[in-house]
């Protein structure tokens, strides 16, 4: 007998629920009173939900069907679809209702055919927004819109929630019966591999909007999105998404364009997986800990991030439940050190002399690069490089494990924590993946303060999962210390090329007595860490005192300044012929320029580790700079000249006296050598051997003084006054980045601004240090006074 098109089947599980939910749900599908309609209701043999049918109406046919008492929800709603007749099936739980009878009624024109077209596969009930604008006759009288399968799979694929909505869809029975056989033994069953896998089967959709959802789920939404039943069933919708990978991967290979099945599963399974994270962090312990752990049975720790990600609050509870790895507990065999882009100088010299010592130690090392454009030529031999890649965060997490896995990664010492806003999920990948992470920080730890955004928050929240932190000061651990970070350490930076080839190399030099004195500056022309405007400044303070004096400035453009900015800028101050920009040097003609100058002039008001001013001094040359008292380097450094930081008439005053007289000029460039040799005296590879196997002495990790934190306390505030307020940038989740909308501040008074950074500072230093209350409570109120 053929069934009429159009003739409706719908399927209830009992899934456990009490007798009263389904017998509302039976109920709300009888008031519906719908034609050629038949009622398949499952439940387990021994349930006494089966005799609930005999209180239906007479002429409310409901066929009861049983299961096992354990079987999954998958399991039953594929009992049902065998005992259905009909053309159409919709799928129920136990405790929904029908709140719009009216359309599945009116779903006839949708299902039957037309000239516009064949009868629709599938029927998606799609609720309008509720706009005071639309008329009450449209909400009424919505139109159906007809969609394609390959839209339908871009809802998946997208962030925002589309037609795939749970419990709002009618399916052509075929359909089913045909994804019931492909699934075979698979026990997936579920709303959103339903709809993907008729989606992948070419099924036509029409959306058929509703002044209201079709089908109202109540009996989960009661519970709740934490209620360890919701959980549980999102962590099968895990599973499920989990287990049709094989099938969808087979599909895949016979659809002439397979990218928009392959993305719209990555969606449904990272939004399965974050549905099942909210449910678990919303869990009170040890419940969210043991639903976590489940989910880890199932996905790897790249999954679970990836998901975790789209949520601050659901990240947050992932990293406060993974466990640091400790340094020493496993053999260090092969090292993956990563940055965002390999070039020959900063962040990423220090990584390559790391390879080098790391290579000549006998570890195998992988150089990884998150950004396109790295210059792999740089690496020294031996080295195997990769690059992180992926249209979705899931996607690069997975490549990153991949690396992990094909290389046999032991450790990984990260570059990027102070210049990545993700560094920490692929931490805490790694970490959960049983990997040990070392976070190697650049620069002082005011840096975040001093660019005003709330990077210090981030770093607080996720530092813990590190094996161990390195910074580049004392001061610096007492900072991290005083934030909770106990497993801290500082390091020296190791030597730079310019270094080690000039280390022995240089001689005293002469005061620049009877001639022009000779000045310079090398770096990238950054102006907002390395203020390359102040040395016009202070040419400008040299130029009045009537010195007679040339300074050179080397250096490549950047990203806020440039070479033809700063001649500007000298032309102005008519500094011409007193003040030359050369652009960027190299090799010899960078010694050259070097060994042609008299004194190295540095106008940082914030660095970590500047390599230069040990370059500057192997080559015999003193220094004058802006003081920046956190510095390794300036510890029993003679060879250095110091003056409060933006005093440009103080500077130029310390380098004229400096120069006239002999006696100390000859004196501070024997010191400066002497500095030069100590810089280079550290013997790294026992260092990184120590740092390995966690092993580094207790001397470079002391404990915090009350020196420390009055020091901190006074540099925070400087930066603070002094910060830029760059915009944080953070990933988007399509991708790119976008600003966080604190730009300049806009918005927000200045003081509210400064004590909303300092705050959180503040509370640590005085949680360790009580005396200092009192003075950091007369610096908030002065604050608030401005």
């Amino acid at each position: 007998m053929t069934t009429p098109v159009g003739t409706l089947s719908i399927v209830i599980t009992a899934d456990g629920a009490a007798a009263e939910s389904l017998l509302a749900t039976l109920e709300s599908v009888a008031a519906a009173r719908l034609p050629s309609t038949e009622i398949i209701c499952v439940v387990a043999a021994s349930d006494p939900h089966a005799a609930i049918a005999s209180r239906m109406p007479d002429d409310v046919h409901v066929r009861v069907v049983t299961t096992d008492a354990d079987a999954t929800r998958s399991h039953s709603r594929r009992r049902g679809l065998r005992a259905t007749s009909g053309a159409y099936i919709a799928f129920l739980v136990a405790g929904d209702l029908l709140s719009d009878p009216t359309a599945l009624a009116r779903t006839r024109a949708s299902v039957t055919p037309s000239p516009d077209g064949p009868a629709a596969d599938v029927v998606v009930f799609d609720r309008p927004a509720r706009d005071e604008k639309t008329s009450a006759s449209a909400r009424r009288s919505p139109r159906a819109v007809r969609r394609s399968p390959d839209a339908i799979l871009g809802t998946f694929a997208s962030d925002v929630d589309g037609p795939h909505i749970r419990s709002r869809l009618l399916l052509r029975s075929s359909i089913l019966r045909d994804i019931d056989r492909r699934l075979g033994d698979i026990d997936a069953f579920e709303d959103t591999v339903v709809m993907l896998l008729a989606a992948a089967a070419g099924a036509s959709f029409v959306l058929a909007p509703s002044a209201a959802p079709a089908f109202e789920r109540r009996g989960e939404s009661a519970a709740g999105a934490a209620h360890p039943d919701a959980v549980r069933n999102a962590t099968r919708a895990v599973s499920a998404a989990v287990a049709i990978e094989p099938v969808v991967s087979e599909s895949a290979r016979h659809s002439p364009n397979p990218e928009p099945l392959l993305l719209g599963y990555e969606g449904i399974r990272e939004r399965a997986i974050g549905d099942a994270l909210e449910g678990a962090a919303g869990l009170p312990e040890p419940q969210g800990a043991k639903a976590l752990d489940d989910l880890r049975m199932i996905v790897s720790e790249a999954d679970i991030v990836a998901a975790a990600a789209r949520s601050a609050r659901v990240l947050a509870f992932v990293a406060a439940r993974t466990a640091p790895v400790p340094l020493g507990s496993r053999p260090v065999r092969s090292v993956l050190l990563t940055t965002n882009i390999v070039t020959t100088g900063g962040v990423s010299g220090v990584l390559l002399t790391q390879a080098r010592f790391l290579i000549d130690a006998g570890h195998r090392v992988t150089v990884v690069a998150h950004r396109a454009g790295s210059d792999e030529s740089a690496l020294p031999p031996g080295a195997a490089f990769e690059q992180i890649t992926g249209a979705t965060k899931a996607e690069r997490m997975r490549k990153w494990m991949e690396v992990c896995r094909r290389h046999e990664i032991d450790l990984v010492i990260d570059h990027r924590v102070l210049y990545s806003r993700d560094w920490h999920e692929y931490a805490l990948v790694s970490t959960g993946a049983g990997i040990p992470t070392i976070g190697w920080i650049h620069n002082f730890a005011a840096r975040p303060t001093y660019n005003g955004n709330d990077l210090h928050t981030l770093l607080a929240a996720y530092l813990p999962v590190l094996a161990r932190l390195i910074v580049l000061s004392p001061l610096d651990v007492a900072f991290w210390k005083l934030r909770g970070i106990d497993r801290t350490s500082y390091l020296p930076n190791p030597p730079s090329p310019l270094l080690l080839s000039s280390a022995g190399s240089g001689r005293p030099r002469l005061a620049p007595a009877g001639r022009r004195l000779e000045l310079v500056w090398w770096g990238r022309l950054e102006e907002h860490t390395k203020k390359v405007t102040a040395l016009v400044d202070v040419a400008s303070s040299l130029k009045r005192s009537g010195v007679d004096f040339r300074l050179r400035i080397v250096g490549p453009d950047w990203t806020d300044m440039s070479a033809s900015t700063l001649r500007d800028l000298v032309s102005k101050r008519s500094l011409d012929g007193m003040v030359e920009i050369t652009g960027p040097l190299h090799g010899q003609e960078l010694l050259d320029a070097v060994d042609s100058s008299d004194l190295f002039v540095n106008t940082s008001i914030i660095e970590g580790y500047p390599l230069t001013l040990s370059e500057a001094q192997a080559r015999g040359l003193p220094v004058a700079m802006y003081d920046l008292p956190w510095l390794a380097l300036l510890e029993a450094n003679d060879g250095v000249l110091t003056v409060p930081q933006g005093d440009a008439d103080a500077l130029a005053a310390a380098i004229a006296d400096l120069a006239s007289d002999p006696n100390a000029y000859e004196a501070a460039s024997c010191a400066s050598i002497a500095a030069a040799q100590r810089a280079v005296s550290h013997d790294f590879a026992t260092l990184y051997a120590q740092l390995v196997r966690g092993a580094l002495p207790e001397s470079f990790s002391p404990a915090p003084t009350r020196e420390d934190a009055e020091r901190l306390l006074r540099l925070l505030l400087f930066f603070a006054e002094n910060a830029t307020f760059v915009p944080a940038r953070v990933p988007s989740r399509r991708g790119g980045q976008r600003a966080t909308g604190r730009a300049n501040g806009r918005g927000t008074s200045w003081a509210a601004r400064l004590e909303n950074r300092l705050t959180p500072l503040g509370h640590d230093l005085v949680t360790v240090f009580p005396w200092a209350r009192p003075a950091a409570r007369r610096v908030k109120n002065a604050l608030l006074r401005r």
